[in-house]
């Protein structure tokens, strides 16, 4: 039987060793109990802050992890890779598919979502990886989740829609669902993301005149700047061939 405790503590205090116990790792995360599996999963975590390289030398350990039943260990597995992501870009842009199946998962807890949701900012801004996959997770957060993680997923992301707004149809369409949001900064990245498709790329937009009544509405908002909302309103008519430059 593996001693899983003497596994980890081993590593703990010196991560160098870690490629040694590869295959009992992967045991664990397998077959170990519940508690093990996620020690384990820590331990990724832990051991990628001095060594990031451990999601490309061995992704089956966080696929595992990713895989799991218990959702601890699946969120564990979020950190992990943004831990790698912070200091290696390159070296998570194999688990964007993981991250955005990840941020679908309703059971995902505490601050794994915000933490999945900024790795994959971070990996759009400094890789050529697209993390057109998540479109559909993204917008559903964009949609239903909690207050901090809209907010999140809008700052986050906002150019990267901007950048390619025909591969977020999803997420364009929830971006016009928040311009009502009740954080400012959600609904200010919002409609600049909305503004700066419909001039540029109009026919990504599913209804902009969905999106002008959207941004019309921000003409009452005390948190915003008037002269700004305005500009965004023309804008999106020139966009829309409504008026002239």
């Amino acid at each position: 039987m593996i001693d899983a405790d003497n596994i980890i503590a081993t590593i703990e205090s010196d991560p160098s060793r870690f490629d040694e116990h590869v295959g009992d790792l992967q045991t664990i995360l397998e077959s170990g109990e519940t508690d093990a599996r996620r020690s384990v999963a820590q331990l990724l975590g832990d051991v990628a802050e001095v060594d990031p390289q451990i999601g490309t030398r061995h992704p089956e350990l966080l696929e595992l992890a990713f895989d799991d039943e218990n959702n601890i260990v699946r969120g564990l597995a979020v950190h992990a890779v943004a831990i790698i992501t912070e200091t290696a870009p390159e070296a998570g842009t194999a688990f964007v598919p993981h991250l955005a199946t990840a941020l679908a998962d309703e059971e995902l807890a505490g601050s794994a979502p915000i933490s999945g949701i900024r790795t994959l900012g971070a990996i759009d801004r400094e890789t050529n990886t697209s993390v057109s996959e998540a479109d559909e997770a993204l917008a559903a957060l964009l949609r239903d989740a909690p207050v901090d993680v809209r907010e999140t997923v809008a700052i986050n992301l906002d150019d990267t829609v901007k950048a390619a707004p025909q591969e977020f149809p999803a997420m364009l369409r929830a971006f016009v669902g928040v311009l009502d949001d009740p954080r400012s900064m959600t609904r200010l990245r919002a409609a600049e993301t909305l503004t700066t498709v419909a001039y540029e790329d109009v026919e990504a937009l599913h209804d902009v005149d969905e999106v002008l009544a959207g941004l019309k509405k921000l003409r009452s908002d005390d948190d915003l700047s008037a002269d700004r909302v305005e500009k965004m309103i023309n804008i999106t008519e020139v966009g829309a061939g409504y008026v002239e430059e």
